[in-house]
């Protein structure tokens, strides 16, 4: 996965092919560098959302049963995508995956997709209300459910497997957040700022008086910014009225300052609230912003995503921040848990592929020998509560002999398709499974430019695994030494 095909130009004369480079044929998606430090992201939807974690930063953004995740790199967005149980009615962005809370039928399921390795787990949640009148938000293993009523909010604890844990209510509970290093829920309820230990069984603890504070909140760390401009340092004891007004997630912290983004600028404020300009971009509407070590990650409405490094703002001198108020609660911060695959009283389903290339941008399974038989194939995949059906180039279903590139691979759960991916096998570009002379022949007219090669061809096509199909794969494959 990841690896870049080189499409050949194409040549007149079949001879003049070999030793010929090849243009790049990108696999990638979504984002190009346009400048030295931003990027655009070309298929950003309404609802994107921006977040960082310790894996990087990601904008995700999905619709009725489809998340995309943009995965920001230093050479532009690499898109992976996945399909969910049921009809998206949540979503939240965790430290280690996406959490989507879904409807099927009658059924909620918790989707969980993990940034490190595109695995997907659904579990089921049985005893939570289809209609209830939610928020959620979830913290390595524990889900927190917020149903809102006339005059207070119950909040559940459920773990990620569907398990009831326990309860609490707040009066008139506005917004709330999780902070991820720490296993925190932050609480905004009539002003005032609780928090609850996410990692047992407690009680919600009071932690600050805001007087101000009544709009969503944003949580970097034990820094809670709301969306009109107030900031309060939990750990610190301190509380700043910016004055800066924002319609989305826009505060980070960096070389002990509270960071905003308004009108083209980034501002920066000291304990005793003091505003100094820290950074001018070139763009002037709005932009989400978050911080994660010594970057800020701004992703603007014109689907621009730029990071800047501490080292290019312009900080004045000012009084040291605090250090932590020695009567606040602390506890070491605590490496976050990925929930392991659930045990037989558990129900998920897994998807992976263990003994072959997956390229999940363009859903297709590649490198796979020729000759493999539909039982091997199955055998080098993990599909656990899925149905694997293998059709070929015409679409017909196959249940015994070879696989053969351009024959489709599609996973499905109680009828229901979840994943449709197309097969690549070496040396194969005709489809019957092995490698003759016909596939030679069928390069040859592609290098003429009398034939085109759809990609999962090309891949087949690359037989020295060099990442350029070029006259080398030709006599490669002419030879039959692969």
């Amino acid at each position: 996965m990841g690896k870049i095909i080189g499409c050949l130009a194409k040549c007149k004369n079949l001879m003049l092919c070999v030793g010929v480079l090849a243009a790049a044929f990108a696999f990638s998606v979504g984002a190009s560098v346009y400048a030295a430090n931003k990027q655009i992201i070309n298929n950003m939807g309404d609802n994107a959302r921006l977040t960082v974690n310790e894996s990087g930063a990601y904008v995700v953004s999905y619709n009725h049963s489809s998340v995309a995740v943009n995965y920001i790199t230093g050479e532009g967005c690499d898109t992976r995508r996945f399909n969910t149980e049921g009809e998206i009615k949540y979503i939240y962005v965790g430290q280690n995956c996406i959490y989507a809370m879904c409807v099927s039928g009658e059924q909620i399921y918790l989707n969980c997709y993990f940034f490190s390795n595109d695995s997907v787990y659904y579990y089921p949640f049985n005893n939570v209300k289809i209609n209830g009148n939610y928020k959620f938000c979830v913290s390595n293993d524990r889900v927190f459910f917020a149903e809102s009523g006339e005059i207070s909010t119950i909040f559940y604890c459920y773990s990620v497997y569907g398990e009831y844990l326990y309860s609490f209510t707040l009066d008139r509970v506005t917004d709330f957040a999780i902070n991820q290093r720490e296993n925190t829920l932050f609480i905004l309820s009539q002003s005032k700022i609780y928090t609850v230990n996410a990692a047992d069984n407690s009680t919600p603890l009071l932690q600050m008086q805001t007087n101000v504070m009544y709009s969503e909140i944003y949580v970097t760390d034990n820094t809670v910014f709301d969306y009109d401009g107030c900031i309060a340092d939990v750990a610190a004891d301190v509380f700043i009225e910016s004055g800066i007004q924002c319609g989305k997630m826009n505060g980070g912290v960096v070389n002990k300052y509270y960071c905003r983004y308004a009108n083209g600028k980034i501002y920066g404020y000291d304990v005793t609230g003091a505003e100094n300009i820290l950074y001018n971009t070139d763009y002037t509407g709005n932009a989400q912003m978050c911080s994660f070590n010594d970057n800020l990650y701004l992703l603007y409405d014109d689907g621009t995503f730029e990071i800047i490094n501490s080292s290019e703002l312009s900080f004045p001198v000012i009084p040291t921040v605090p250090t932590e108020n020695p009567t606040a609660a602390t506890k070491p911060p605590k490496k976050p848990v990925v929930p392991t695959e659930p045990g037989s009283e558990h129900t998920a389903r897994i998807f992976a592929v263990n003994s072959y290339s997956l390229d999940a941008k363009r859903s297709i399974i590649w490198d796979i020998p020729a000759g493999t038989t539909i039982a091997q194939l199955k055998n080098g995949i993990t599909a656990t509560g899925y149905d694997v059906e293998i059709y070929s180039k015409s679409n017909v279903k196959k249940t015994s002999g070879k696989v053969g590139t351009d024959c489709t691979m599609r996973l499905k759960h109680n009828g229901s398709e979840y994943g449709a991916y197309k097969l690549s096998v070496l040396g194969d570009l005709t489809g019957e499974g092995n490698i003759s002379s016909s596939d030679a022949a069928a390069l040859s007219e592609y290098f003429m430019e009398s034939t085109t090669l759809t990609e999962p061809q090309l891949l087949a096509a690359d037989c020295n695994k060099d990442g350029n199909v070029t006259g080398a794969d030709l006599v490669k494959l002419a030879k039959n030494n692969l």
